[in-house]
């Protein structure tokens, strides 16, 4: 997965939370950033390598 899909999903994600009006989103928002940034990084680093 590209960087841009991971942010666009991201994006996706709060915008549910927050049409929702859930509090969950406060807390999975934090969870999913830290997840997807995390994600990006090994596939940088990975891509380094080759």
């Amino acid at each position: 997965m590209k960087p841009i899909t991971l942010l666009t999903a991201l994006l996706v994600m709060l915008r549910v939370s927050g049409l929702a009006e859930i509090p969950w989103g406060w807390v999975f928002a934090p969870m999913i950033i830290v997840f997807s940034s995390a994600i990006i990084g090994m596939v940088i680093s990975a891509a380094r390598r080759k």
